[in-house]
């Protein structure tokens, strides 16, 4: 006997969990590849939140030459700068702000860290105190 009817159609004899195997297979690997692709993109956006806060606070305290700052933007113009970065939670960002004047030369020197996990195991840095995403920024004028 070559085939057996299950309910009006026609199957081959040993074939009836193929379909069901070949498709956990492939789903598999195309959900790891999604997964993945959000979780990468997810960083690149955080990172270029992170670039966003270091840059504006480096014009604000280009304009207001008296600013400086460290600490997280809850308050006042950090919190204003870390509103740039809606993708950022406020309470978890350190900005660090600092001014120096030598002679005329004023130098004005920003850096910002921010913690990012990825969700994807397999995206993870080797050593776990890597998952700061920093960026400085230094203007002299």
């Amino acid at each position: 006997m070559c085939c057996a009817t299950n309910s009006g159609t026609r199957q081959r004899l040993g074939q009836a969990g193929v379909a069901t195997l070949e498709f956990a297979l492939i789903a598999t690997a195309f959900f790891i590849l999604l997964f993945g692709a959000m979780d990468l993109a997810r960083y690149f956006a955080t990172e270029q939140a992170v670039r966003t806060v270091a840059s504006e606070a480096a014009r604000h305290a280009i304009v207001d030459s008296t600013w400086t700052y460290s600490g997280a933007p809850t308050s006042g113009a950090a919190a204003a700068i870390a509103a740039t970065a809606p993708l950022l939670a406020p309470g978890t960002i350190n900005l660090t702000v600092t001014q120096s004047v030598v002679g005329s030369q004023t130098t004005v020197a920003v850096t910002v860290t921010y913690p990012f996990t990825f969700i994807m195991p397999i995206l993870s840095p080797a050593n776990p105190s890597s998952g700061l995403l920093s960026d400085s920024v230094t203007f002299s004028y």
